[in-house]
């Protein structure tokens, strides 16, 4: 059997590594576009911007080792994939030399490419795309210096978190974003309204509902140009505005979404059944199967069809698209999905409760907080969604606690007295997992008994736990 990989990035390197922990005697080959051996990730420009690593190149999850039976070729162009006669064309970009691959079974992990915004002065040099390592020099270059003005565009997580980093680096930042909150397709209002006070009380200038219309060049800046008339001057605009799969290999051979994800089962195995797609460049079928490209996602995605291909029984389980970042020692996370999206995939019948609460004993002498959103459907009790602000590091396990939650579908009586662990430094001996439990519990006691339902609720010491 010979296996074809287009794409030597993370999702691609991470298939590979794990077809090779079961087999290492099919072939295998690895076609990659870029001259590299490591791949690049976003999340290095806002370590190299906050100082924790010399340069954002250094941020790597996956890189290619010399395996046996494995040839890995850069520098090569994918130009036409025949699912049919089951052959990928290509050319190397150094001499155009052609290159022809017959495959058993391909792996697809094209990855994908930035959002290009359609307004005059986007391919100004001063104007950069949050993607790959060019413009990770470019953001670091630009940054450089004092008193600088930057326009971050966007509104999702890599732009919020650019955003904060550059403001955390000295620059002077505003935040602009088309979308009347920031993150909707990730938060609702009780975390997003936490997460736009964070970035204000850090001095982050928001301009929420704007679109950018054009850009002018004014030599060493920039001048902005809004919808609604104003404009601004800048050193630099940075965009991160989403993302799009690069599919165009495959269009009219496999089954894909409106955008272009290719859609694959829970093995990664595309309506062809040769056909595996892995990462930014697919969606897997199901209730959760909105197309959030995230790095996690992707490497889980990787392994699984590595293990698939190399004839392990394994599955995916549902991609959940569970994020997590800081800003500004403020933790964000969230798992499964909105209000929105879960009225769309579940029904009308979709609950949100949201809690105030502490994070840990505030006799410690720390004031640990979390703000907290669970989503359930009221019918079936099923916990379809979670989302948490905190200034507590240690509440990464309560967002881990709460996908798995969602994943195994739980119910709301189930999650209130799930078994948890207390450590009295760290957490509370009844959990802010169980505590949103136990909201939905009490919340549909008074439904059934036709009383109205508290929807927000704020406690202290002196109510939870027993503590003074």
């Amino acid at each position: 059997m010979k296996i074809v990989v287009i794409g030597g990035a993370h999702a691609g390197l991470s298939a590979v590594n794990a077809f090779r922990q079961v087999n290492e005697t099919d072939e295998v080959v690895i076609l990659e576009k870029n001259l590299r051996e490591r791949p690049f990730i976003s999340a290095g420009i806002k370590l190299a911007l906050n100082g924790r690593v010399t340069s954002a190149e250094q941020v790597n999850f996956e890189h290619f080792e010399g395996q046996p039976n494995t040839t890995y070729r850069s520098g090569v162009l994918v130009e036409r994939v025949d699912a049919a006669a089951k052959k990928v064309y290509a050319r190397t970009i150094d001499n155009g030399s052609i290159i022809e691959e017959s495959y058993d079974k391909l792996i697809y992990a094209l990855g994908s490419s930035a959002r290009v915004p359609s307004f005059v002065g986007a391919d100004l040099d001063r104007v950069v795309f949050v993607k790959d390592e060019q413009d990770a020099v470019d953001i670091n270059k630009f940054a450089k210096g004092f008193r600088k003005r930057a326009l971050v565009y966007g509104g999702g997580p890599v732009s919020t978190e650019l955003a904060a980093a550059l403001a955390h680096s000295g620059v002077h930042v505003t935040f602009v974003t088309r979308s009347k909150r920031l993150m909707t397709r990730y938060f609702d209002q009780a975390i997003q309204e936490d997460l736009e006070k964070t970035l204000t009380d850090n001095k982050v200038v928001l301009r929420k509902g704007q679109e950018v219309v054009s850009v002018d060049n004014q030599g060493k800046k920039i001048e902005v140009n809004f919808n609604n008339g104003t404009s601004e001057v800048f050193d630099f605009m940075a965009i991160a505005a989403g993302l799009q799969p690069n599919t165009m290999l495959l269009a009219g051979q496999v089954d894909m979404r409106e955008n272009g994800a290719i859609v694959v089962d829970d093995t990664m195995k595309s309506s062809n059944p040769d056909i595996y797609a892995i990462g930014d460049s697919a969606v897997v079928d199901g209730k959760f199967d909105q197309y959030f490209p995230l790095m996690s996602a992707a490497l889980k995605m990787g392994r699984v069809a590595g293990y698939a291909v190399a004839g392990l029984d394994v599955k995916i389980q549902p991609i959940l698209r569970t994020i997590g970042f800081s800003i500004f020692d403020r933790f964000f996370y969230k798992t499964g999905l909105t209000v929105e999206a879960a009225k769309e995939r579940i029904g009308d019948h979709i609950e949100r409760l949201d809690i105030h609460t502490p994070a840990t004993i505030h006799a410690l002498g720390e004031q640990t907080d979390i703000v907290a959103s669970l989503i359930y459907d009221y019918e079936s009790g099923i916990v379809y969604g979670a989302q948490i602000s905190t200034n507590a590091p240690a509440a990464a396990e309560v967002i881990t606690t709460l996908s798995h939650a969602v994943s195994s579908g739980l119910t709301v009586t189930e999650l209130a007295f799930l078994d948890t662990y207390f450590e009295s430094e760290i957490n509370l001996p009844y959990s802010v997992v169980n505590r949103l439990g136990e909201m939905g519990v009490i919340a549909e006691a008074k439904r059934a008994a036709g009383k109205a339902i508290d929807r927000n609720t704020v406690d202290g010491d002196d109510n939870l736990n027993g503590f003074q």
